[in-house]
Parts: structure tokens; C-alpha cells; sequence
């Protein structure tokens, strides 16, 4: 019999020897996640919706021993395939800068940390982040499309996973 190889996937959770250690630190869209709904201000282009939802994000990682990096990007025009502008990060500003992607790392053996974005006095897409209830208090989000923002992350050297984060008329959250 030839020798088992295990898949990368698994590199992590099992040693040489066979034994299980940790499980990679898989940040956790967590449960903290909030959206709200902006009642009278209806999204640009999206005229089946008097109002619009904004966003925010909390990311968890537990302690771990590689770097966690996090990206996340208000999806736009360029990033198709119906090429609308999904979600920015201000209200108003020029579109490279309300849908740039943003960077987080988590550093390598700290605690259990969370990161939630954006946050008041943040700068994402070139404005100041303000208190709810405020103009640039979340990510602004097209209820006309789906997946307004995509994230991504890479723990190490690793693999980068992407996700994509929509906000149904309701307010549901989803992450796929």
C-alpha cells in the first residue's frame, strides 16, 4: 500500500504522529453582524426599494499560531458579472475610493480577537465613519443585487478563501 498523503486542507489537523491539534483559525462571521434599514433614502439605480440597508461586519479569530489576514471590498461596478454597484463604504465620494478593499491581520498567538468594520472613526472609502443613526454609519448596501460585499481570507501562506456577504430586503444576512 502506498503512503497517504494528507489533502492541504488537513496539513493542520493532523500531526505526523496522527494525532488531531487545533483547527486552522477560521475567522467566524460572527452573530454581531448588525444591519439597519435607511427608510426614504432609496439606493442609486435601485428603484424597487424606497430605502436601503447599511451594514456592518464582526469578524472572530481565536488564538492561533499563524497570521490571520481579512480583506473586505464593497462590491462595484467592475466586479460583474451585472456590473451595478452593489455596496460602497460612504455615501458619497469617488467610486475608487467608497469601493476600495480594505485590509485586517490578525497577528499570529494573540487572544480570541474581533474586528468589526466599519467602526466609528474608521476612514474606509475615504470618509469618517460616524455613530448610528448618521450618513456614513455602515456599509451601504443595494437591496436590487446580491453579494454586496465579498471578503476574503488567508490564514498564513495558505489559501485565500472568498465569501460574499448579502442583505436581503428584510434584513436577513447571508453568507455564501
Amino acid at each position: 500500500m502506498g503512503a497517504w498523503t494528507a489533502p492541504a486542507i488537513l496539513d493542520r489537523l493532523v500531526s505526523p504522529a496522527g494525532a488531531l491539534t487545533l483547527p486552522p483559525c477560521v475567522p467566524s462571521f460572527s452573530s454581531g453582524s448588525s444591519e439597519w434599514s435607511v427608510d426614504g433614502v432609496a439606493y442609486p439605480g435601485c428603484g424597487s426599494y424606497s430605502y436601503h440597508r447599511d451594514l456592518q461586519l464582526n469578524f472572530t479569530v481565536a488564538t492561533c499560531t499563524d497570521a490571520v489576514t481579512v480583506k473586505v471590498k464593497p462590491m462595484d461596478t467592475t466586479d460583474g458579472p451585472d456590473f451595478t454597484d452593489k455596496g460602497r463604504w460612504c455615501w458619497t465620494g469617488s467610486t475608487s475610493a467608497i469601493q476600495a478593499e480594505i485590509t485586517h491581520v490578525f497577528a499570529a498567538n494573540l487572544p480570541t480577537t474581533t474586528w468589526t468594520t466599519p467602526f466609528v472613526g474608521s476612514t474606509e472609502g475615504g470618509c469618517t465613519h460616524t455613530a448610528y443613526p448618521s450618513v456614513d454609519d455602515g456599509i451601504h448596501v443595494n437591496l436590487c443585487t446580491t453579494n454586496e460585499v465579498r471578503f476574503t481570507y488567508q490564514i498564513g501562506t495558505g489559501a485565500v478563501i472568498t465569501k460574499y456577504v448579502t442583505v436581503a430586503p428584510n434584513g436577513t444576512i447571508t453568507v455564501s
